[in-house]
Parts: structure tokens; C-alpha cells; sequence
């Protein structure tokens, strides 16, 4: 009998060490995702070479002078008629591109007169979109300055951002939260901000593919493993030598200073209406429930800042933000994020970065 229960339990135990390599290949064969070729052109995506001179707005003109196995490629000179020219070379896979699970975008191109390339993933907004309506559909963007002409980059999906036009569209509407990728149907890699005008340039994409970091991937299954063995083995080794770990089940108490709560709302006040020019600490303490004058000690005690230093702190990081992302005017930076007058803005900035707005933007790279 004694037998029998040995190797019953010896079972067991072989059953328990089973599990941590079972969960993390279960893991894998979940999270893993094939990789999606769009260049060399996959069986049913179209290409299309179009600039603004297609609207009517400007005088860009572009040609697709190669599509076949090596790769997809335009030529385009950008006109001087619209403000901002643009040239486009738009792929539309046969059906919408599911991103969810997907680290990064391989970009691998030849350039020609020019290393400034813009990529957009453009998603589908059901009730929105429409055909091949391009403004219809959601806009993410990624500016790229590459540093050769012979490019083989790999593009985080992440660092791809909506584009300031869309977002500004209606702040109120739901199709500008962030992207999950789900339903991309078309790409298009386009004619960078700093690509020159009036002459010949190219791009010949050699290919465009999305792909998992499989490094990263590895890593959290070989951590599912590690943490399962460890929850297996732990109160088999404590029983071994006889002591069994028996945690003491109960909720902790959540217990915060007032002080720090208040705190807490006056910041969150602070950074949901920075905007506001008429923002000020009478309007923020009412908000968040604590004396003025108290709230003006308890943030030079915590950031080392008053009142008006702080706000202005977070409005000059969100305008070097814009400076560098957009290509809004100066004066629209300045009322955007809550100054009152440019002078004052520029002041502030001034006094923050050791440089104009003009000259920040200038020596952005």
C-alpha cells in the first residue's frame, strides 16, 4: 500500500513539473503571429501613386515606374502651388489588416534625392469610412529622417501617432482614442516634411512587412516559466523542509495622507485645463477642495515650483512637443496650449529652453 502511495504521489509531483514548460507553449502558440508581407506585393494589394495635384491643389507631379517582385517605386517632384505638397504611394491589401499582437513595421527602401519619407497606417472607422475615400478614414502617422538613401529600418508600431489634423477634427469624437490597429487598410508611404521641392526624388520600397519582436515574445514565455515552476515548487520545497508556507489571506488598507489626495486632484485639475489662459490657483483650489494659499506651499514643497511656474512648465513641454511633431505656426502653439499673447509665450519659452520657438524648431534634427 505504502508502494502505491509513493508512486502516486511521485506522479503527481511529475504531473506538477509538467505545467510550467505546458503554460509557457500554450502561451506561445497563443501570442504567436505570422509575419504580414505587403511589399513584394502579397496576391490581391493594389498600388496607387497619387499627390495633391489629384484634388486640384497643387501642381505635384509623380509617376509609379516599377512594380513587380523587387519592389514597388515612384518618381514625384513636389510642386510649389500648395502650401504643404505631398506625394503619395498608397498600398490597400485585399482586406483589412489585423495589427493587434504586432511590435513593428520592416521598412526596407531605396531613396533618390531625398531621405525624409512619412509612413501612414490609415484604419477603418466603421459609419466613417468610405472606400477609397482617404480622408475618411482614421490617419496614423510616423515622420521618418533616415539617415542613408538605402534604408532597413524597423518601425515601432507604437511611435506611430494620429495625425494633429484628425485629432483636431472634433475633440469629443470617440474615433480619435488611441488605435489598437485592428482594422488597417491602407498604407501609404508619402513625401517627408523636410523632402525638398521643385526637384526629382524617388522611393523604391523593397519591402513592408509587420512582425512581432520574437526576443520580447521569448522573454515572457521563458517568464511564464519561471513563474509557474516557482509557484509549483515553492511549497514542495517547503514541505521538504517541513515548513509549508501558508499565506495569511486579508486586504490591505488603503490609507493616503488628505494632503497628498488633495494634491493629487489640483495637479489633475492642473493638467486636464493648462490649456486655459484663464487658468489660475483660486479656480484649481476650489477643484480640487484645498485652500489656495495652501495648495501654492504644497507644490513649491513637492516640485519646487509656485503656482504659475508649474502651468507654465507643462505648457512649454507640450509646446516643444508641437514645435517638434507639427507644423503649426508659432502664434497657433502659443494660444493652443494657454498663453494669453505670444509675447508672453515666447518670454516663458525663452526662459525654459535658452532659445526662441523659431530657433528650437531650426534645430530640430
Amino acid at each position: 500500500m505504502r508502494t502505491r502511495k509513493t508512486i502516486s504521489a511521485r506522479a503527481r509531483r511529475i504531473a506538477l513539473l509538467l505545467v510550467p514548460p505546458l503554460a509557457s507553449a500554450v502561451y506561445l502558440a497563443a501570442a504567436w503571429k505570422p509575419e504580414i508581407a505587403v511589399v513584394p506585393l502579397s496576391p490581391g494589394t493594389s498600388v496607387q501613386a497619387y499627390g495633391d495635384s489629384m484634388s486640384g491643389m497643387g501642381d505635384t507631379r509623380q509617376q509609379l515606374f516599377r512594380k513587380d517582385a523587387t519592389g514597388v517605386g515612384f518618381r514625384y517632384r513636389l510642386g510649389s502651388k500648395y502650401a504643404y505638397p505631398y506625394a503619395v504611394l498608397a498600398f490597400a491589401p485585399p482586406a483589412l489588416l489585423d495589427l493587434r499582437g504586432y511590435d513593428y513595421m520592416r521598412f526596407r527602401a531605396s531613396l533618390t534625392g531625398t531621405t525624409s519619407v512619412k509612413i501612414y497606417l490609415k484604419t477603418e472607422i466603421p459609419g466613417l469610412s468610405e472606400g477609397d475615400k482617404p480622408l475618411s478614414y482614421r490617419n496614423n502617422e510616423k515622420a521618418n529622417l533616415f539617415p542613408s538613401s538605402e534604408v532597413d529600418a524597423r518601425l515601432s508600431l507604437a511611435g506611430f501617432r494620429l495625425s494633429p489634423w484628425w485629432s483636431s477634427r472634433d475633440p469629443g469624437d470617440e474615433s480619435s482614442a488611441k488605435d489598437d490597429f485592428s482594422r488597417v487598410r491602407f498604407i501609404n508611404v508619402e513625401s517627408g516634411y523636410e523632402a525638398p521641392k521643385g526637384e526629382d526624388e524617388g522611393i523604391l520600397v523593397r519591402g513592408l512587412s509587420f512582425a512581432q519582436d520574437r526576443a520580447a515574445l521569448a522573454m515572457r514565455a521563458f517568464l511564464i516559466l519561471v513563474l509557474a515552476s516557482a509557484a509549483i515548487l515553492a511549497p514542495i520545497l517547503a514541505a521538504r523542509i517541513g515548513r509549508r508556507l501558508r499565506p495569511i489571506a486579508y486586504r490591505p488598507l488603503s490609507v493616503r495622507n488628505h494632503a497628498d489626495d488633495a494634491l493629487a486632484r489640483a495637479v489633475e485639475a492642473i493638467t486636464g485645463g493648462y490649456s486655459d489662459p484663464d487658468l489660475d490657483l483660486g479656480r484649481v483650489g476650489r477643484a480640487a477642495g484645498i485652500d489656495p494659499a495652501k495648495l501654492g506651499v504644497a507644490l513649491k514643497s513637492r516640485y519646487g515650483l509656485g503656482f504659475s511656474a508649474y502651468v507654465n512648465s507643462i505648457r512649454i513641454a507640450e509646446a516643444r512637443r508641437l514645435l517638434a511633431e507639427t507644423d503649426r505656426q508659432v502664434t497657433e502653439i502659443a494660444f493652443a496650449v494657454g498663453f494669453g499673447s505670444v509675447a508672453n509665450f515666447n518670454r516663458a519659452f525663452r526662459k525654459a529652453t535658452g532659445s526662441s520657438p523659431t530657433e528650437f524648431r531650426k534645430r530640430l534634427p
